[in-house]
Protein backbone atom coordinates (compact mmCIF):
# COMPACT_ATOMS: atom_id res chain seq x y z
CA UNK A 1 0.00 0.00 0.00
CA UNK A 2 2.83 2.46 0.68
CA UNK A 3 3.92 2.01 -2.70
CA UNK A 4 0.60 2.86 -4.38
CA UNK A 5 -0.99 -0.04 -4.96
CA UNK A 6 -4.71 -0.60 -4.47
CA UNK A 7 -5.99 -3.59 -6.37
CA UNK A 8 -3.95 -5.89 -3.95
CA UNK A 9 -4.26 -9.72 -4.19
CA UNK A 10 -4.38 -12.43 -1.30
CA UNK A 11 -3.36 -16.34 -2.22
CA UNK A 12 -5.58 -17.39 0.96
CA UNK A 13 -5.00 -21.03 2.61
CA UNK A 14 -8.59 -22.20 2.12
CA UNK A 15 -7.97 -25.15 4.94
CA UNK A 16 -10.67 -25.32 7.32
CA UNK A 17 -10.89 -22.35 9.70
CA UNK A 18 -11.87 -24.44 13.11
CA UNK A 19 -9.53 -22.71 15.19
CA UNK A 20 -9.64 -18.73 15.18
CA UNK A 21 -5.74 -18.33 15.67
CA UNK A 22 -4.72 -20.44 12.96
CA UNK A 23 -2.01 -18.90 10.64
CA UNK A 24 -4.38 -19.36 7.33
CA UNK A 25 -6.89 -17.23 9.36
CA UNK A 26 -4.83 -14.62 11.11
CA UNK A 27 -3.33 -13.49 7.52
CA UNK A 28 -6.03 -13.25 5.79
CA UNK A 29 -8.59 -11.53 8.55
CA UNK A 30 -5.22 -8.94 8.78
CA UNK A 31 -5.40 -8.50 4.97
CA UNK A 32 -9.06 -7.98 5.22
CA UNK A 33 -8.48 -5.51 7.86
CA UNK A 34 -5.37 -3.50 6.53
CA UNK A 35 -7.50 -3.23 2.96
CA UNK A 36 -10.51 -1.98 4.95
CA UNK A 37 -8.10 0.36 6.95
CA UNK A 38 -7.00 1.98 4.05
CA UNK A 39 -10.12 2.34 1.94
CA UNK A 40 -9.68 -0.93 -0.29
CA UNK A 41 -12.28 -2.70 0.90
CA UNK A 42 -13.85 -2.96 -2.50
CA UNK A 43 -10.37 -4.57 -3.72
CA UNK A 44 -10.60 -7.50 -1.43
CA UNK A 45 -9.54 -10.51 -3.39
CA UNK A 46 -8.64 -13.82 -1.77
CA UNK A 47 -7.63 -15.88 -4.48
CA UNK A 48 -8.02 -19.36 -3.03
CA UNK A 49 -6.06 -22.77 -2.95
CA UNK A 50 -3.10 -24.03 -0.10
CA UNK A 51 0.18 -22.57 0.45
CA UNK A 52 2.59 -24.68 -1.42
CA UNK A 53 4.03 -24.65 -4.63
CA UNK A 54 1.70 -25.85 -7.09
CA UNK A 55 -1.93 -24.39 -5.58
CA UNK A 56 0.46 -21.22 -6.14
CA UNK A 57 1.20 -22.10 -9.62
CA UNK A 58 -2.61 -22.51 -9.84
CA UNK A 59 -3.12 -18.80 -8.50
CA UNK A 60 -0.91 -17.80 -10.84
CA UNK A 61 -2.30 -18.80 -13.88
CA UNK A 62 -5.59 -17.75 -12.40
CA UNK A 63 -4.93 -14.30 -12.20
CA UNK A 64 -2.71 -14.35 -15.57
CA UNK A 65 -6.18 -15.64 -16.96
CA UNK A 66 -7.79 -12.69 -15.63
CA UNK A 67 -8.50 -9.61 -17.89
CA UNK A 68 -6.06 -6.90 -17.78
CA UNK A 69 -8.30 -4.58 -16.05
CA UNK A 70 -8.99 -7.23 -13.73
CA UNK A 71 -5.74 -8.37 -12.57
CA UNK A 72 -4.30 -7.00 -9.11
CA UNK A 73 -0.88 -4.58 -9.48
CA UNK A 74 0.43 -6.47 -6.36
CA UNK A 75 -0.08 -10.10 -4.63
CA UNK A 76 0.31 -10.96 -1.25
CA UNK A 77 1.45 -14.92 -1.45
CA UNK A 78 0.37 -15.69 1.95
CA UNK A 79 3.71 -17.78 2.16
CA UNK A 80 6.75 -17.76 0.74
CA UNK A 81 6.04 -21.43 -1.21
CA UNK A 82 3.08 -20.16 -3.22
CA UNK A 83 4.23 -16.96 -3.91
CA UNK A 84 7.35 -18.48 -5.90
CA UNK A 85 4.89 -20.79 -7.61
CA UNK A 86 2.66 -18.03 -8.73
CA UNK A 87 5.79 -16.07 -9.60
CA UNK A 88 6.59 -19.22 -11.67
CA UNK A 89 3.16 -19.32 -13.45
CA UNK A 90 2.80 -15.14 -14.01
CA UNK A 91 6.71 -15.58 -15.94
CA UNK A 92 5.44 -18.43 -17.99
CA UNK A 93 2.27 -16.02 -18.95
CA UNK A 94 4.69 -13.00 -19.76
CA UNK A 95 3.81 -11.00 -16.54
CA UNK A 96 6.72 -9.21 -15.37
CA UNK A 97 7.52 -8.87 -12.20
CA UNK A 98 7.68 -6.20 -10.40
CA UNK A 99 6.76 -4.06 -13.10
CA UNK A 100 3.33 -6.08 -14.34
CA UNK A 101 2.36 -7.16 -10.95
CA UNK A 102 4.68 -7.02 -7.89
CA UNK A 103 4.85 -10.15 -5.25
CA UNK A 104 5.96 -10.46 -1.68
CA UNK A 105 5.25 -13.79 0.23
CA UNK A 106 6.06 -14.92 3.97
CA UNK A 107 8.66 -16.23 5.63
CA UNK A 108 11.85 -15.20 4.62
CA UNK A 109 12.65 -19.13 3.29
CA UNK A 110 16.10 -19.31 2.01
CA UNK A 111 15.48 -19.19 -1.30
CA UNK A 112 13.68 -16.41 -1.58
CA UNK A 113 17.24 -14.46 -0.94
CA UNK A 114 18.40 -15.82 -4.10
CA UNK A 115 19.71 -13.42 -5.91
CA UNK A 116 17.63 -14.55 -9.37
CA UNK A 117 14.60 -14.78 -7.52
CA UNK A 118 14.85 -11.56 -4.91
CA UNK A 119 11.49 -12.32 -3.46
CA UNK A 120 9.97 -9.54 -1.27
CA UNK A 121 9.14 -11.33 1.50
CA UNK A 122 7.57 -10.63 5.60
CA UNK A 123 10.25 -12.33 8.14
CA UNK A 124 8.29 -14.04 11.54
CA UNK A 125 12.15 -14.05 12.73
CA UNK A 126 11.03 -17.82 13.14
CA UNK A 127 14.33 -18.65 15.03
CA UNK A 128 13.57 -15.85 17.64
CA UNK A 129 9.85 -17.53 17.95
CA UNK A 130 11.44 -20.99 18.60
CA UNK A 131 14.16 -19.69 20.98
CA UNK A 132 11.53 -17.82 22.70
CA UNK A 133 8.90 -21.06 23.15
CA UNK A 134 11.50 -23.33 24.08
CA UNK A 135 12.36 -20.45 27.15
CA UNK A 136 9.26 -20.38 27.92
CA UNK A 137 8.93 -24.19 27.97
CA UNK A 138 11.84 -24.26 30.41
CA UNK A 139 10.35 -21.91 32.69
CA UNK A 140 6.56 -23.65 32.73
CA UNK A 141 9.08 -26.94 33.51
CA UNK A 142 11.07 -25.08 36.54
CA UNK A 143 8.09 -24.06 38.19
CA UNK A 144 6.71 -20.66 36.60
CA UNK A 145 2.82 -20.78 36.38
CA UNK A 146 2.10 -17.25 35.43
CA UNK A 147 0.96 -17.05 32.30
CA UNK A 148 3.46 -14.76 29.57
CA UNK A 149 2.68 -13.33 26.34
CA UNK A 150 5.43 -12.44 23.70
CA UNK A 151 5.35 -10.69 20.72
CA UNK A 152 8.01 -11.47 18.33
CA UNK A 153 7.48 -8.72 15.14
CA UNK A 154 7.56 -9.51 11.59
CA UNK A 155 9.46 -7.77 9.75
CA UNK A 156 9.07 -6.71 5.81
CA UNK A 157 12.21 -7.88 3.55
CA UNK A 158 12.13 -5.51 0.55
CA UNK A 159 13.82 -7.04 -2.46
CA UNK A 160 13.31 -6.74 -6.35
CA UNK A 161 9.66 -8.07 -6.62
CA UNK A 162 7.87 -5.08 -5.44
CA UNK A 163 7.71 -2.04 -6.79
CA UNK A 164 5.48 1.09 -7.29
CA UNK A 165 2.00 0.03 -9.93
CA UNK A 166 2.46 1.18 -12.97
CA UNK A 167 -0.74 3.90 -14.17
Amino acid sequence: MSLGHERISMMANTQPDSEPGMPQTVRRHGYDQAMEKHGLARYIDHVPGRWGTESGLEAGRSLAARPLAQRPSALHGGADVSALGAYTALFEAGIHIPDDMSIVGYDNIPATGLPPIALSTVDQSGVQMGRQAAELLLSRIEGRTDSEHVLVPPRLIVRKTSAPPRR
